[in-house]
């Protein structure tokens, strides 16, 4: 039939289009802090990682020769780079908690907790055994 026109078809509603779920969002920089936050407890535990697997290397693969001075540096610095992170993990955790209008759950919570001082922890022993 070339002269009727069709009929958009109507999109059904989701649940995710109801008033009450757009009122309990988050808001936007609630939401850029969070994955900052979460960014840098990733950032945290990939640099202990990183530190730990560089200081393993660098005792295993030398065996206590003077190797080149980036190797004898590097889990030094990743070390230094994971403070920075884990640091500015603990800050950012009462500044989220203000921004969101939901807690973040507490698992999460207390993972970036131990995240962010476990760089911390790596010091404390690393300056017991010198």
């Amino acid at each position: 039939m070339p002269g009727k026109r069709s009929k958009k078809k109507r999109r059904p509603r989701h649940a995710s289009d109801t008033k009450a779920q757009r009122q309990h969002a988050e808001s936007r920089g609630g939401e850029a802090l969070t994955v900052f936050w979460m960014i840098t407890a990733m950032a945290t535990l990939v640099g202990v990682a990183a530190s730990a697997l560089a200081a393993l290397l660098r005792r295993f693969w030398m065996n206590g020769e003077q190797g080149p001075f980036s190797l004898t540096m590097l889990p030094g610095v990743l070390l230094f780079t994971a403070l920075v992170t884990g640091t500015l993990c603990l800050i950012l955790i009462p500044i989220v908690f203000r921004v969101r209008r939901e807690p973040p759950p507490q698992t999460v919570l207390w993972t970036a907790v131990l995240l962010g001082f476990t760089p911390w922890a790596a010091l404390f022993f690393i300056m017991l055994r010198s």
